[in-house]
């Protein structure tokens, strides 16, 4: 599993901004003294062998105005302080970024879209499209326009059965954005199964997410435990 000097030589011919935030889904399991990750949420997601961010903080991506400006950008997430330390989770630059669920389905492959399915799995992250509903480009920000979730989904709990909405159309005002789809670079994207590397400096509140104007930037904030 890679250090962070391992981290920082692989990306030495890296540029581009990057964006941190908090996995709060993200539990450690202990046997004896072996520690690992346990993503409980949704999003991220690494089904179909891929790691896409469509769920969970749509503020973050509702960043940037257009997809467009997603592409060449890093998202890396880290565990909950609660874990100890904010422990660095997956890291992935952006091959491709969507305006909505119906976008990113019909450019996934069959198989990559199957596995990640929120029809399919508690956890997957795509919502299935409604063809015979979409007529104009609205439609695809309306979640009665998507096929509802598996039950016992993450996002459809009893407390919250509806939750899963706010993956289809993230509130919208003057002052915010639509959020985006981001689909990984398989050759770019990172995982860490285990404790291994930490953030140096702490997220600000409330947000809990932040930017680097530069990827080397977040990876000199980087430390090994």
């Amino acid at each position: 599993m890679l250090k962070p000097s391992d981290l920082r030589n692989e990306l030495r011919n890296q540029g581009g901004e990057a964006c941190a935030h908090v996995v709060t889904s993200v539990e450690c399991l202990e046997r004896g003294s072996i520690k690992e990750f346990k993503q409980t949420g949704c999003g991220p997601n690494f089904q179909g062998d891929l790691i896409t961010q469509c769920t969970c903080k749509p503020d973050l991506r509702s960043k940037y105005a257009r997809p467009s400006e997603w592409k060449e950008k890093w998202i890396a997430g880290f565990t909950s302080k609660s874990l100890g330390k904010h422990f660095l989770f997956y890291l992935m630059k952006i091959s491709e970024a969507f305006d909505s669920q119906k976008e990113i389905w019909n450019n996934l492959r069959p198989e990559v879209r199957e596995a990640k399915s929120s029809k399919n799995d508690v956890c997957g992250d795509i919502f299935e499209p409604r063809m015979d509903k979409m007529i104009s480009k609205s439609d695809e920000w309306k979640p009665e326009n998507y096929h509802k979730p598996i039950k016992g989904h993450v996002h459809a709990q009893q407390n919250d059965p509806l939750h899963w909405h706010r993956d289809i159309c993230y509130p919208v005002s003057s002052s915010i954005n639509r959020q985006c789809f981001l689909i990984g670079d398989k050759t770019a994207s990172f995982l860490w199964k285990k404790p291994v590397i930490f953030k140096k400096t702490p997220f600000r509140a409330p947000r809990r997410w932040q930017t680097y104007n530069d990827i080397k930037e977040l990876l000199s904030d980087l430390e090994e435990i």
